[in-house]
């Protein structure tokens, strides 16, 4: 496929860790392909020893591809978002990819997910990638955010909170956001859609309860602790709890 072949992109699962993909890009150092793009999606949260190997990597396969682009992901910040992305490092994740955008010449992208876990944080989430951005002034498209809403599975979707709260954190995103040139075009356009769709989305209270059972499970199996991590949403396990909730009868 490689003579005609534009795009080749590792996703998975965690790239780094399979030997088949490094063969893979052993291949093409080995056997250039100008025209081809290359894509590989990582958590950022590997071993030093695989990302120092995909450094050198990418270092090699310049001027023997297109062009390289790093894909990762993230959607909030601190304690927040390694909640919500279990065995994810914030800080090894902040620091990997800063090594990256200073070893190489890859363009890197910032895939999210946003979902009720990220409302708490998601601003600060913005302003953690505007300030790697200032980082690096002269180079182009650095962590360009991709702004996408989950919907499945239902019970952790945005649209499970009251649209009161909804309208709050609209608000709040979208003011940072606006006249803020650091962004770029197209990204505003896409977080004016989330507020929008956090303002107006119908509201999705039959998957409460299976929030709640979900975070009471979750909290067990991994031992982790929603209610010290996301205090601002403490109260809805008991107002969102099948036990807590009255419901009438008509005979």
């Amino acid at each position: 496929a490689l003579p005609h072949l534009k795009v080749l992109r590792a996703t998975g699962g965690e790239p780094t860790m399979s030997k088949d993909v490094w063969k893979l890009l052993e291949y093409i150092i080995e056997n250039p392909q100008t025209g081809l793009e290359i894509g590989i999606n990582t958590n950022m949260c590997v071993t030093p020893k695989l990302i120092d190997k995909l450094e050198t990597t990418i270092n090699m396969l310049k001027g023997k591809v297109k062009k390289v682009t790093i894909f990762t992901s993230a959607e909030g910040t601190g304690k927040q978002v390694e909640y919500a992305r279990d065995g994810l490092d914030y800080e090894l994740w902040k620091a990997n990819t800063r090594q990256l955008l200073e070893n190489t010449d890859a363009e890197t992208a910032m895939m999210t997910t946003i979902n009720i876990l990220s409302l708490t944080t998601f601003t600060d989430f913005i302003k953690m990638v505007l300030e790697i951005r200032k980082e690096h002034p002269n180079t182009p498209n650095v962590l360009r955010m991709s702004i996408n809403y989950l919907r499945h599975p239902p019970h952790l979707q945005c649209t499970m909170l009251d649209v009161e709260d909804r309208i709050k954190y609209a608000n709040d995103i979208q003011a940072f956001c606006e006249g803020n040139d650091d962004i770029y075009e197209g990204e505003l356009e896409q977080i004016q859609r989330f507020c929008d769709y956090l303002r107006n989305a119908k509201l999705e209270s039959t998957h409460r309860h299976d929030f709640v059972n979900f975070i009471k499970a979750y909290d067990t199996r991994r031992d982790k602790d929603f209610v010290r991590i996301f205090p601002e949403f403490a109260h809805l396990l008991d107002e969102w709890d099948d036990k807590n909730l009255i419901t009438s009868v008509s005979i």
